[in-house]
C-alpha cells in the first residue's frame, strides 16, 4: 500500500488532480474541496485528489478535520475521519 502525506498547502487550482490506484491511501486535512470536469475534486494537505462526485456529498462535512481515503481494489472508496490527529 502506498501512503501520501503533504504539510504544504496548494490550491486546487494548482497542480494536476492525482487518481489514487487500487490500495493507494491519502492522508490529511481536508483543505478545498470543489466539483469540476464530473468529478470531486479535494485538496488534502497540499495534494488534489480526483474523486467519484457522489464522495463530494460525504466529505463536505469533513472540511478542515483530518481524514483518510482509501481506493479498494474494486474501485471502491473507504473515508475515515482521524480523530486527534496533527
Amino acid at each position: 500500500m502506498i501512503i501520501y502525506s503533504c504539510a504544504e498547502f496548494r490550491s486546487i487550482s494548482g497542480p494536476t488532480p492525482r487518481r489514487l490506484q487500487p490500495w493507494e491511501e491519502c492522508w490529511g486535512m481536508l483543505q478545498e474541496l470543489r466539483e469540476q470536469d464530473g468529478q470531486s475534486l479535494a485538496s488534502i494537505s497540499g495534494l488534489v485528489i480526483a474523486l467519484p462526485p457522489e464522495l463530494g456529498e460525504q466529505l463536505e462535512v469533513l472540511m478542515g478535520r483530518y481524514i483518510a481515503i482509501l481506493r479498494t481494489a474494486d474501485q471502491d472508496y473507504r473515508l475515515r475521519c482521524l480523530e486527534g490527529a496533527q
